[in-house]
This record gives structure tokens, C-alpha cells and sequence, in this order.
């Protein structure tokens, strides 16, 4: 993976995922919300942690775009 291609990927993942991640907040979409808690009591411990959902999203989104990255860059090269 070279440079570009990572810059590609990694920028395509952070925006998807902050961008669906803000959307749920905006919106109070509970399956795009990340809601983190921790409770310790001297008697327990709790921990509750929010969606999952747009992370895995924007992995599919970055595995797409980092496809058509080098897709294109064969074709060009070629």
C-alpha cells in the first residue's frame, strides 16, 4: 500500500464514520450514536458502550474507495 493509496483509505474512513456519527447525534439516531459509560461504585462495575454501526460502515466505505484508488492508479500506470 503505498502513501497515497493509505491517505486515500484513512481519510475515506474517518469522514464516513464522523459524518454518520454526527448525523446520529444531530438527529438522535440511537443506532448512529456513540454513548460511552463507565460506572464503578465501590459496590460494581458497569460499562456500556454505543453503535458499532457507522465504524463498520465507513470500513466497507474505505475498502471501496481504496478498490476504485487502485483500480484507477493500474489504469493510469498501465
Amino acid at each position: 500500500m503505498n502513501k497515497k493509496s493509505f491517505i486515500v483509505t484513512m481519510s475515506t474512513f474517518l469522514l464516513t464514520t464522523g459524518l454518520l456519527y454526527g448525523a446520529g447525534h444531530a438527529f438522535t439516531i440511537p443506532w448512529l450514536m456513540f454513548h460511552h459509560e463507565y460506572i464503578q461504585l465501590d459496590t460494581g462495575f458497569r460499562v456500556t458502550t454505543g453503535s458499532l454501526v457507522p465504524g463498520l460502515i465507513g470500513l466497507a466505505a474505505s475498502g471501496c474507495a481504496e478498490l476504485m484508488y487502485n483500480m484507477a492508479y493500474r489504469r493510469k500506470k498501465a
